[in-house]
């Protein structure tokens, strides 16, 4: 699963590596419909579902987003947001995740991690690896 998927260009990537199955989710509607366009356009739309969504909880706007409880239905979730975001969908992402299942998270300045990483690992996730370039992290994490 692509959690905020922007162009889906991870998502798309991922199918170019062998995903048979992926949900892509954002908040934006004009990210869904990119995300579906280049997914056509890479000719991998067949293993890619767009979806206006997020998950966790609806988001209640102008616009209202609608929320997804996925519990234990993926092999891997990558989550290429803010860490704010990351933290308060922490328990809906660990959840999404089957046990042995991985998260990868990007996006991440260094001096606002914590906010993502204490809601992770309070969501019973184990960090296993951590990359640091320039201002931005990357972290890789299990489902025990």
């Amino acid at each position: 699963m692509l959690f905020r998927s922007g162009s889906g260009i991870l998502a798309v990537g991922a199918a170019r590596l062998g995903a048979t199955s992926i949900l892509a989710l954002d908040v934006d509607r004009i990210a869904v419909t990119a995300a579906a366009h280049n997914a056509r356009l890479n000719g991998v739309s067949e293993a890619i579902t767009v979806e206006h969504g997020t998950i966790g909880e609806p988001l209640p706007r102008l616009d209202p987003v609608p929320g997804r409880q996925p519990i234990e239905a993926y092999d891997g979730v990558m989550a290429n947001i803010v860490a704010r975001v990351i933290g308060e969908r922490a328990s809906a992402i660990a959840q999404a995740i089957r046990h042995g299942g991985w998260l990868i998270t990007s996006g991440i300045i260094v001096d606002r991690e914590n906010e993502a990483t204490d809601a992770l690992v309070a969501s019973g996730l184990d960090l296993v690896a951590r990359h640091l370039l320039g201002d931005w992290v990357t972290q890789v994490w299990r489902r025990p």
